[in-house]
């Protein structure tokens, strides 16, 4: 759910940027949105660890 809203957050402030047409920095503006949108991707859906692996084969 969180990743959602970090979605809708993002496509609002494309869509800002847009409508006021100044879409030619959008990306260097927004880099750190960018940053933060797959940060929290990658730790909402993290892969297992090798110790959470180690663990599951041994018991």
């Amino acid at each position: 759910m969180p990743l959602m809203y970090a979605i809708g957050f993002y496509a609002v402030i494309v869509l800002i940027s847009i409508a006021k047409k100044k879409t030619e920095d959008l990306m260097l503006k927004n880099c750190h949105l960018s940053e933060v949108y797959i940060f929290l991707t990658f730790m909402i859906i993290a892969p297992q660890s090798i110790y959470e692996t180690i663990a599951g084969a041994a018991g």
